[in-house]
């Protein structure tokens, strides 16, 4: 399966089936199931915009406490956290989320309990994971079940 980085806040966002679209200077044809990889970089302007746009904030309201605990320990940083399929990439979008050139559409978020450490790219911007990190989320997941 696919692999793209966020920053968080966005990435858990989009975990957590919160934000529905992710803003892109690209345009991708690319459909299909990915992993949710968290990069490093946490995106400070980002948090405070939502912070200050109600409508937005209200969206959040029921884990602020998780999501303000994101911007000061960035526990998911560096870890695949989640997937999500990509179903369309737009160029209009109403959603309060979409602000960009091109919207990564996303359906089906799926959050893991457990993220799993895994080194992000930019470039490709969808990438293959090391198969000892996918074999992992396979064990993460199946415990889940058991």
């Amino acid at each position: 399966m696919k692999c793209l980085s966020y920053r968080d806040p966005w990435g858990w966002l989009v975990a957590r089936g919160i934000k529905p679209i992710e803003n892109r200077p690209w345009k991708s044809s690319f459909r299909g199931r990915i992993y949710i990889q968290v990069s490093k970089t946490f995106d400070y302007e980002g948090y405070d915009y939502i912070m200050q746009h109600h409508e937005l904030r209200n969206l959040i309201i029921a884990d602020i406490e998780y999501f303000c605990f994101l911007k000061v320990h960035q526990p998911n940083a560096g870890k695949i956290i989640g997937e999500v399929d990509v179903v369309d990439c737009v160029e209009k979008y109403d959603s309060p989320w979409f602000f960009g050139f091109f919207g990564l559409v996303h359906k089906n978020p799926e959050l893991y309990p457990h993220p799993v450490p895994c080194k992000g790219k930019i470039f490709p911007h969808f990438f293959d994971v090391p198969p000892e990190v996918e074999a992992e989320i396979k064990r993460t997941k199946e415990s889940e079940h058991t």
